[in-house]
């Protein structure tokens, strides 16, 4: 990687821009938000999967997350996934703006987050809360598919 990443310093504005341009597009054609509903509540992860870490690194270097190795019979496939709903709001509020394909998923996503408790609240959460953020899940998941 060149001199535009974060591990060589602050990255200037201008290449910010063309770094998240570039993750955005890459998310768009190989990522994933990964929601479902748990209990009351919901999880949220991102996962991108790819054949090499050149690009999955870049996102881990960026947003955090953790890049596994994965085996599909002979082929080896690497997977970035990003849990934890500040670093998940970070990314997403840093790539919405360049998304195109997953936009909607992006915003949903965050409004999922909005609409859950912080995370060091333990406390249950009201039945209609609870419905929105089922409604919020199940609109995520149905954008997948279509």
């Amino acid at each position: 990687m060149g001199d535009d990443t974060a591990k060589d310093g602050p990255v200037e504005p201008d290449n910010r821009r063309q770094l998240l341009s570039y993750l955005a597009g890459f998310f768009d054609g190989e990522g994933c938000i990964l929601a479902r509903k748990r209990g009351n509540s919901a999880e949220l992860a991102l996962d991108v999967t790819q054949v090499s870490t050149e690009p999955l690194s870049m996102f881990c270097e960026e947003f955090g997350g953790a890049v596994t190795t994965q085996y599909r019979g002979t082929e080896v496939i690497y997977r970035w996934r990003l849990y934890g709903r500040a670093r998940i709001q970070l990314a997403l509020q840093e790539l919405l703006p360049y998304l195109r394909v997953k936009r909607e998923q992006a915003r949903l996503a965050l409004e999922l987050i909005f609409a859950l408790p912080p995370s060091e609240n333990r406390s249950p959460i009201g039945s209609q809360k609870s419905k929105l953020v089922h409604r919020l899940v199940d609109r995520i998941i149905r954008l997948k598919r279509t």
